[in-house]
């Protein structure tokens, strides 16, 4: 749908003609063709008006003219930038990504988590109990700082 508000400024009736334009990234994107509209502007008066627009594009940023013409040279020209995107089908893709970027840092941090674990010492077999050995004592002199 395209949005716009017409307004009378002078002091003769008019009965205007529409013309609507687009032009995206991809080109131009098909618009309406100039008509007559079916109001006549009285001096002073305002109008809102929608128009339907079957040909609007998918996924772009589109540039809209609206030029309104009237017999005796009114002429008026506004514009207005607008992006389209397809949310409902970028949605679906973006919440499956989203998930599959949770699922693989889950993964690493259990990897991770497996690789911090203390190793058994060499000679030891994985799931063997390594012997039972306390610190060994450091000798007298190093302790107390004495010479031998």
């Amino acid at each position: 749908m395209v949005a716009y508000t017409l307004v009378n400024r002078g002091n003769v009736a008019l009965a205007p003609e529409l013309e609507i334009r687009a032009e995206g990234r991809f080109g131009e994107v098909p618009g309406r063709g100039s008509r007559a509209l079916p109001v006549e502007l009285l001096p002073g008066q305002r109008v809102e008006l929608t128009e339907p627009w079957p040909g609007a594009p998918v996924l772009d940023r589109v540039r809209v003219t609206v030029t309104v013409t009237a017999p005796g040279g009114a002429r008026a020209t506004g514009t207005a930038s607008a992006w389209f995107v397809p949310w409902r089908a970028a949605g679906r893709p973006g919440l499956g990504l989203l998930a599959l970027g949770g699922t693989t840092l889950a993964a690493l941090f259990l990897v991770r988590g497996r690789r911090t674990r203390p190793r058994p010492p060499d000679g030891v077999a994985p799931g063997e109990a390594p012997e039972e050995r306390g610190p060994s004592p450091a000798p007298e002199h190093e302790l107390t700082g004495a010479s031998r």
